[in-house]
């Protein structure tokens, strides 16, 4: 499960580098953005919005790949309903660089993380050996390796949030994107 991939760049860029991998195997995967499509379009004016969506659900040898619009992690159980799937867990859920817009809005950063685990918890998608890879712009997470950098004052206090829907910090890993992206 992708969230909120902004222009689908980086679900395009994944897309293409999995299918160049013959030892990928999963059943579906389920790509997302925050906006509806109308939205995207407007957001994204110079980008091939739709050209992208035609693309992505081509799928994957063996895959079959969803792609879904106006859908709000911090209220997965409802907005997950849209989503024509079986798949009632999933495997990994992926949530790249989230945030409120705009800078200085630490504390609705922090809300929106901490509302984005409580929804992962609550709507029990993810599978109870499931990963979920958050990535932050360095020094954001208020991760060990962050608060190495500076001041634990001025991060989104991802550990803590994820702590709050009792998740564990299991790694901290540089943010390595897929070729294209």
């Amino acid at each position: 499960l992708v969230l909120g991939d902004g222009n689908l760049s980086w679900s395009l860029a994944t897309v293409r580098s999995l299918r160049k991998k013959y030892w990928f195997s999963t059943e579906m995967l389920v790509i997302t953005t925050f906006d509806t499509l109308d939205e995207l379009h407007e957001r994204y004016p110079n980008d091939p919005i739709d050209e992208i969506i035609v693309e992505l659900n081509k799928g994957v040898s063996g895959t079959k790949v969803e792609v879904a619009h106006h859908v709000d992690a911090t209220n997965l159980a409802t907005s997950l309903k849209k989503i024509n799937t079986n798949t009632t867990e999933f495997d990994l859920i992926i949530f790249n660089f989230p945030h409120w817009g705009g800078r200085g809005y630490i504390q609705r950063n922090r809300k929106l993380l901490k509302d984005f685990f409580l929804s992962v918890q609550s709507s029990k998608i993810l599978a109870s050996q499931g990963e979920i890879h958050l990535a932050l712009k360095q020094g954001q997470g208020g991760t060990p390796v962050d608060l190495d950098l500076g001041n634990p004052g001025n991060t989104w206090k991802s550990v803590e949030c994820g702590a709050g829907a009792n998740f564990v910090l299991a790694a901290v890993d540089p943010f390595v994107p897929p070729d294209g992206y």
